[in-house]
């Protein structure tokens, strides 16, 4: 055997553990009641932190750059809390389609929302451009909860068959997802009124400015989410619980 055949079968079997322990979590976080949910994200955050010494080591050196003066125990401490936050993440994300509207809305808070409704008034739809960190899917949820018609732009995972799962996690919330595209393909997601199209901060870092020329000028659109040059839907920034 090659050693590129030996590679090429070591990823497939690591892959599919990959996705295996995603559904194994998925079915044992929506069988857990809530409060052994919330203990048993803290253990499998300090899990992850354990068997993933360089994503630990990239962490602390991102919060070093925050605060330099980070160091030993308080360092450690923290990168630990950010492996427990995305344990948190994943184990309420996959609780979600198993949770009733009163429960997805009880920790709301709600600011700003006539923003939205104006923009859907006008027709066109709107954009949510989101910063990446909290449980966008709940906001989701959320949203789809009050009638929205609701297209998430996200990032294209690794394999793939763990992408189209998450795209069936989202789509058991009502949403439906795309994976992070070019600047002239969102013209085909424009949203439609009474539908939003929800879009994080990584993937609207790909969109280029739009540009139009003609025989008499050139123009360029500096202002709004870069999404948002390609549309003519307002955009409006949102942040999701946390």
């Amino acid at each position: 055997m090659s050693d590129s055949e030996f590679a090429d079968i070591r990823k497939r079997l690591t892959d599919a553990a990959t996705l295996s322990s995603y559904r194994l979590g998925s079915l044992a976080a929506r069988l857990m009641p809530g409060p052994m949910a919330a203990s048993a994200s803290a253990s499998i955050g300090f899990g992850a932190s354990f068997a993933s010494p360089a994503k630990r080591r990239m962490i602390e050196r991102h919060l070093q750059r925050v605060n330099p003066r980070l160091r030993g125990t308080a360092l450690r401490v923290a990168s630990q809390q950010a492996f427990d936050f995305y344990a948190r993440y994943y184990v309420e994300s996959f609780r979600l389609p198993t949770m009733t509207k009163e429960a997805v809305a009880k920790p709301f808070t709600i600011d700003g929302w006539q923003h939205v409704l104006d923009g859907i008034d006008r027709g066109s739809g709107v954009i949510l451009a989101l910063p990446h960190l909290g449980g966008w899917e709940w906001a989701g949820r959320w949203m789809t909860d009050q009638g929205f018609k609701m297209t998430v732009v996200v990032e294209a995972l690794d394999p793939p068959e763990l992408f189209e799962w998450f795209a069936e996690l989202r789509n058991e919330l009502g949403m439906t997802v795309v994976p992070e595209i070019s600047g002239p393909s969102f013209i085909a997601l424009r949203p439609a009124g009474g539908s939003m199209v929800a879009l994080q901060d990584k993937s609207a870092a790909r969109f280029p400015p739009r540009t139009r020329d003609s025989s008499r000028s050139r123009s360029r659109r500096g202002r709004g989410s870069p999404a948002a040059r390609w549309s003519p839907a307002p955009d409006r920034p949102a942040s999701p619980p946390r």
